[in-house]
């Protein structure tokens, strides 16, 4: 073997060892060539996590997972498909941006079970439920508050927040409706639900305010789930549950169909949701 052979190998992996070093510090770096861009760019994280924890995770039509939580790293910037499925419950479905140097989350995924409603024949159930009926179609007043909140309507419908201990007043939301809107305090999520004869609005306490729903049937009731970013809602003749994060699209299940369902209520852990027609009591598991 020549000198010149020699020089030329050693400059070989010289150039292969200053090369694969670059590389394994930039992928330890969170950096990945895309394809698509032809570019080199820094890579994101995606962090999922929910109930029931032994279900199912798909990334862009891929089973990435079988158990919640789930965290992928080093994911090339854009955006990604997740399903969240398991049987004998609704899917959970949601587009998700993924940026540099950054944590996407979606955190509070719940999936709902997939149950028909079955009827209720014991007495001392049906009278319970009665009560739970009772207690969810009385009416908010005008006027809700909690220690540092005030928020309260006007006779022209729209409704004002105050913060009390800053003597600020937030500006009118305007809610259209033939009638006012019935304020509800949730203290768990630190929100107002408004709901008018079609509307639907929440309100957190930073006052960011979202419009949940706008239908051309009537919404009957509205209840907000203490302990989750979902609302149980009578909208006509559809009992649903709808997902409060608006990211892509919100999630909305049917729990129950019906042209007479006159009331609905939750038991106390939410995990049961009842509906009557005003003469039979029928009930369905959620979750």
């Amino acid at each position: 073997m020549t000198p010149r052979i020699r020089q030329f190998i050693f400059l070989l992996f010289v150039v292969l060892f200053l090369t694969t070093t670059a590389v394994t510090l930039l992928y330890a770096s969170g950096y990945r060539f895309n394809i698509a861009s032809r570019r080199i760019v820094q890579t994101g994280i995606l962090f999922i996590n929910g109930r029931p924890r032994d279900a199912d995770v798909y990334l862009n039509n891929r089973l990435v997972a079988r158990v919640l939580p789930f965290r992928a790293i080093q994911l090339i910037p854009g955006s990604y498909q997740i399903r969240v499925e398991k049987d004998g419950y609704f899917t959970w479905e949601k587009n998700l941006a993924v940026y540099p140097r950054e944590t996407t989350f979606a955190t509070e995924i719940t999936l709902w079970r997939n149950e028909k409603p079955t009827r209720v024949d014991d007495a001392r159930e049906i009278a319970r439920w009665r009560e739970q009926f009772f207690a969810s179609t009385t009416k908010p007043s005008d006027l809700t508050h909690n220690n540092r909140f005030l928020a309260w309507r006007a006779n022209d419908g729209t409704v004002s927040l105050a913060y009390t201990d800053q003597e600020k007043i937030a500006e009118p939301l305007p809610i259209v409706s033939r009638e006012r809107p019935e304020i509800q305090w949730n203290a768990a999520q630190k929100s107002w639900l408004l709901k008018s004869d079609h509307e639907l609005w929440f309100i957190d306490t930073e006052g960011g305010t979202q419009l949940i729903e706008r239908s051309s049937q009537p919404i009957t009731r509205a209840l907000l789930l203490d302990d989750l970013p979902y609302l149980l809602t009578l909208t006509g003749d559809e009992i649903k549950i709808m997902e409060l994060d608006d990211r892509d699209r919100r999630n909305v299940i049917t729990v129950a169909t019906g042209k007479k369902i006159s009331a609905v209520a939750l038991n106390t852990a939410a995990t049961d949701v009842a509906f009557t027609d005003g003469v039979e009591v029928w009930t369905a598991r959620i979750r």
